[in-house]
C-alpha cells in the first residue's frame, strides 16, 4: 500500500498538464501561476509567449477568443484563461465555453483550459493556438474586460519519468472594450455650468466642471469612469455614449447621470468666455449635439471639495480616516489640534511638473505653481503648516491635495475653512470639524 501511494504523489505532475491545468493558475490576481509544478525556467523565458486575441464584445453575445501559445523548441501545449472586470480585477466577468475537443470549462465556465487531445500538435509548428468562447453577461455594464492567460510550452517528457522538468510558463493579459450601441433620441440640454467642488459657478483649465441639463442619460442609468473606464491611466472623452466639447476640445468625463455630467476641464490657453456643449450618440451618425453654454475660465478656480454642501473631505494624512462629525459621515471623527489632515480641491491652477487633464497624477509629490493658502477660523495657517498642495497622488489630475495642520490653539466646533491661489479664493461656507479629544 505505501509503494502505491508513493507511485501515485510521483506521477501526479505529470498528469496536471494532459488533464488541465488546476483552476487558479492564470496569473489573475488572487491566482496563482504554474510555475509553481514547472519550475525548470523561470516565469516568462525568453524565446516563447502565449497571446490573447479578442475583438470588442457585445453584452451577452458570445465572442471568440484565440489563445496562441509558442516556442521553436516546444511539443506539448497547455494553457488556462479567465476573465475579470477591469474596474474590479477581484470580480469575475461573463463564462467561457468549449467549443471545440481541444478546451474544457472549470468551476462553471469561469476558466477555460485544455483537454488531453488538446495539448497535443505536430510537433514541427512551434506553437499551438486553442479557441474559446466567452460569453458577457446581458445588462448595462460596459465596462473594459481584462483577460488573464497562461500557456505552457511543454517538451512532452511525461512519459520519461522527468515529469514536468523543460516546460516553459507563460503569462499574459488582454484588455477589450464593450462595443457599445449609443442610439439617444432627445437631444441634450444644459442649464447650469458649475465648480465640480463648490457647485458655484467658476472654471479654469484642468478644474473638475459640473454640468447641469437634461437627457444626458437614461432616468435608471449612470456612469462612473472607474478604474473599468480607465485606459493606459487617462480617463474617458467619451462614457456611456456623451462626450463634452469645451472650446473646441474633448474633455475627459468622470460621471455621466440623467442630469449632471462631470467633467475635467481641458488645457486651455484662453481664458475669458469658452463654448461648452454635450453630445450624445458621439462620433455617429445619429449624434446630437446640445446648444452651446458658456463657460467663463479665470487662472485659477479654488474650491473645497465636501460631504454635504459644508463640511469639507478631509482624511488624516496618510490614513483613511475621515474628518467629518459622525452625523455627516458614520464612523468619521473631527479633527484634532495640532493634527495633520488632508483637505480635496480643484482650481487650483498650474502645477511644478505638468499632468495633461484626463491624466492619472503619480504617486510622487506634483506641487502647485503657487503653493496654496489656507484659512482657519479666520487664521491664515503659516507656511509651515501648509505642508503641501499639489495633485492628489493615483487621482485624476484635477482633484488637488491641500496638507494643512490644524493649529494647536483651535477651539472645538466646525471651523470655517478656505482656500485661496493668489487673490481667487474658495467661497465661503465650508467647515472643518475640530475636536479636542
Amino acid at each position: 500500500m505505501k509503494q502505491t501511494l508513493l507511485f501515485l504523489l510521483a506521477t501526479l505532475p505529470v498528469l496536471a498538464l494532459p488533464t488541465g491545468a488546476p483552476p487558479g493558475h492564470t496569473g489573475a490576481p488572487g491566482n496563482m501561476v504554474c510555475t509553481a509544478c514547472h519550475r525548470s525556467f523561470p516565469l516568462n523565458p525568453e524565446g516563447g509567449s502565449v497571446r490573447v486575441q479578442a475583438g470588442n464584445y457585445k453584452p451577452g453575445q458570445a465572442l471568440p477568443v484565440r489563445v496562441t501559445v509558442s516556442h521553436p523548441e516546444a511539443l506539448r501545449w497547455g494553457f488556462q484563461i479567465t476573465a475579470r472586470w477591469a474596474k474590479d480585477l477581484t470580480q469575475t466577468a461573463g463564462r467561457f465555453n468549449a467549443p471545440n475537443p481541444d478546451v474544457q470549462t472549470q468551476q462553471d465556465g469561469v476558466y477555460a483550459t485544455h483537454t488531453i487531445g488538446g495539448t497535443l500538435t505536430n510537433g514541427s509548428n512551434g506553437a499551438k493556438t486553442f479557441e474559446v468562447e466567452w460569453v458577457p453577461p446581458q445588462g448595462t455594464d460596459d465596462s473594459d474586460v481584462i483577460f488573464y492567460a497562461a500557456g505552457n510550452a511543454a517538451n512532452n517528457n511525461a512519459g520519461s519519468g522527468t515529469g514536468n522538468q523543460g516546460d516553459r510558463i507563460y503569462t499574459t493579459q488582454t484588455r477589450i472594450q464593450a462595443d457599445v450601441t449609443c442610439s439617444a433620441t432627445d437631444r441634450p440640454v444644459i442649464t447650469e455650468l458649475l465648480n465640480g467642488a463648490s457647485f458655484k459657478p467658476g472654471a479654469s483649465a484642468g478644474s473638475i466642471l459640473t454640468i447641469k441639463g437634461r437627457n444626458f442619460a437614461a432616468a435608471n442609468i449612470s456612469r462612473v469612469a472607474s478604474p473599468g473606464y480607465v485606459r493606459d491611466n487617462n480617463f474617458p472623452k467619451e462614457l456611456g455614449c456623451v462626450a463634452v466639447d469645451i472650446g473646441g476640445q474633448r474633455a475627459p468625463v468622470l460621471y455621466v447621470g440623467s442630469d449632471q455630467i462631470n467633467v475635467q476641464v481641458p488645457a486651455l490657453t484662453a481664458l475669458g468666455n469658452v463654448p461648452v456643449r454635450v453630445i450624445m450618440n458621439a462620433d455617429r451618425s445619429n449624434a446630437l449635439m446640445s446648444d452651446a453654454s458658456t463657460a467663463s475660465l479665470t487662472a485659477t478656480s479654488p474650491a473645497l471639495f465636501t460631504f454635504n454642501g459644508t463640511s469639507v473631505a478631509a482624511l488624516v494624512a496618510g490614513t483613511a480616516t475621515i474628518i467629518a462629525q459622525p452625523a455627516v459621515v458614520p464612523g468619521a471623527r473631527p479633527a484634532r489640534p495640532g493634527e495633520i489632515i488632508e483637505l480635496y480641491a480643484t482650481g487650483l491652477g498650474p502645477t511644478q511638473t505638468v499632468v495633461a487633464p484626463g491624466a492619472l497624477a503619480p504617486s510622487g509629490p506634483i506641487s502647485t505653481t503657487q503653493k496654496a493658502t489656507v484659512t482657519i477660523a479666520g487664521t491664515r495657517l503659516s507656511d509651515t503648516d501648509v505642508l503641501y498642495s499639489g495633485l492628489a497622488p493615483g487621482n485624476i489630475s484635477g482633484l488637488y491635495q491641500i496638507n494643512v495642520r490644524i493649529p494647536a490653539s483651535a477651539s472645538n466646533g466646525d471651523l470655517p475653512v478656505t482656500v485661496a491661489i493668489g487673490s481667487d479664493q474658495s467661497a465661503a461656507g465650508t467647515t472643518i470639524p475640530v475636536g479636542a479629544q
